[in-house]
């Protein structure tokens, strides 16, 4: 659903920040 899919985009931004 719409929520789980915003938590993966959050967990997904997440990741690539802390692999900048």
């Amino acid at each position: 659903n719409a929520a789980v899919a915003g938590a993966v985009i959050e967990g997904a931004t997440l990741t690539f920040e802390v692999l900048q």
